[in-house]
This record gives C-alpha cells, sequence and structure tokens, in this order.
C-alpha cells in the first residue's frame, strides 16, 4: 500500500513539473508576442505622426496649405477639403475651386503611395495651371516662388 503511494505521489509531482514548464513556456511565449505587437504599434503610431506638406504649384510659385496634415490623415477627402480652405478671389468667391489634376489616377496613386510610405516627413505637390492657381487668394497664406 506505502509503495502504491508513493508512485501515486511520484506520478502527481512528475505531472505538476510538467504542467509548470508548460505553463511557464506558453507565458515567455506571449510576453514575446505582446513585445512584438507593442514595437509594431509604436512604429506605426510614430509614421501616423509624420506631416505631409501638401501644396500647390504652378511653376515656381506655390501655396501651401495651411497647416502641414499628419500621414493619418492624409486621405482625398481630408485633402479636398483642406484645399477647399483656401479662399478664391474676389471674382471667383461663389465658385468651386476646380483642379484637373486632382481627377486623374496619377493622383490617386500618388496619395496611396504616400499615405502607406514610413519614409518620414514629405512634401505632397499638386501641379496645377496658371488659370487654376490664379483663382486661389493666396494672401493669407504664404505664396512662394
Amino acid at each position: 500500500m506505502e509503495a502504491l503511494l508513493n508512485t501515486a505521489s511520484f506520478a502527481l509531482g512528475f505531472i505538476s513539473v510538467v504542467i509548470s514548464i508548460l505553463g511557464t513556456s506558453f507565458a515567455w511565449l506571449a510576453w514575446e508576442e505582446s513585445r512584438k505587437v507593442k514595437i509594431s504599434v509604436e512604429k506605426e503610431k510614430a509614421r501616423n505622426e509624420q506631416t505631409i506638406k501638401v501644396f500647390l504649384q504652378c511653376g515656381d510659385e506655390k501655396i501651401f496649405l495651411p497647416v502641414d496634415m499628419l500621414r493619418k490623415d492624409f486621405t482625398r477627402a481630408e485633402l479636398l477639403g483642406r484645399i477647399g480652405m483656401i479662399p478664391m478671389k474676389k471674382n471667383c468667391e461663389r465658385e468651386r475651386f476646380s483642379i484637373a489634376a486632382l481627377n486623374t489616377n496619377d493622383f490617386l496613386e500618388r496619395l496611396n503611395r504616400t499615405a502607406k510610405n514610413s519614409g518620414g516627413d514629405e512634401e505632397f505637390p499638386i501641379i496645377c495651371t496658371k488659370e487654376e492657381f490664379d483663382r486661389f487668394d493666396a494672401k493669407p497664406w504664404n505664396r512662394k516662388g
């Protein structure tokens, strides 16, 4: 009877050691995975906080949008909304801006590439014709060129 108790006690001890080793292994793997996720989240957060300087350009002249855009906000809708914030000249006040370059596949591809990129702060020029460019009243903003 005593031998049977010793055997059962040994078996239970062995099983508890195996369970402890497995539990420790799984805990270590979970910690390692959470560390990787944390690093990934921190990198994505830093990427999303990068700024993009958007400006309208005609030749050497540039009209910069009022505030640089954060990469996380860099969408077509947000970009068009910010361009719409630039005042139009008096004779064009009641008209919505119209820039042909915004309706091209090249524009959308550049926009998507820039939004997905993680190469640091960058610039995003929007090329305008002279007629399109001159409709904006850039006095409140810096008109460079």
